[in-house]
């Protein structure tokens, strides 16, 4: 049970405090639920923490604020009676660090796509090596290069994946 919620809290999730105080945990940590089955605060019990990463939800299970929480269980006669925890919002960080990844993950693409690119002057060789990579990177389950050639036709120059998966002109 929630026995307190500072004003940066109760205004992230739209709560007064009223409302806040004597709510279960599980009200706006649902993950902990679906996570952690029949005990869902085992984890909290288990030990104090330094910094765990906590998804709160608000009022309308619309918006997710991602924290940082330090714990500290508290004993009265070697009993667990409550546990504090102290949360900072780094839900923007995280997603600043996973957009950053991604860009990086894109850039390593095409540096590596550039480079393999400067080792070889087959142009067929250049075109199944980047559908190689972008394969590799993007999961894709089948993909192509085409080129146009003077009638105006799609000509398949390179693919990657099922050929059955690919679509072929009759020519």
């Amino acid at each position: 049970v929630l026995t307190y919620g500072n004003e940066k809290i109760l205004e992230a999730l739209s709560y007064e405090d009223d409302e806040f105080v004597g709510m279960a945990l599980s009200d706006v940590v649902p993950s902990f639920r679906m996570n952690y089955g029949n005990d869902p605060y085992a984890l909290l019990y288990s030990r104090d923490y330094d910094a765990i990463d906590i998804e709160f939800v608000d009022r309308h299970n619309e918006k997710v604020i991602l924290t940082s929480t330090s714990t500290t269980r508290i004993f009265q006669n070697n009993q667990l009676v409550s546990i504090q925890g102290v949360s900072r919002d780094v839900t923007l960080e995280k997603k600043m660090y996973h957009e950053l990844n991604s860009r990086n993950k894109d850039l390593m693409l095409i540096n590596k796509i550039g480079k393999e690119m400067t080792m070889t002057d087959n142009l067929d060789s250049v075109l199944k090596l980047i559908l190689e990579n972008v394969d590799a990177t993007f999961e894709v389950k089948v993909a192509s290069i085409r080129f146009m050639d003077r009638d105006g036709r799609l000509k398949v120059r390179a693919f990657q994946g099922d050929e059955k998966e690919l679509l072929w002109s009759k020519d």
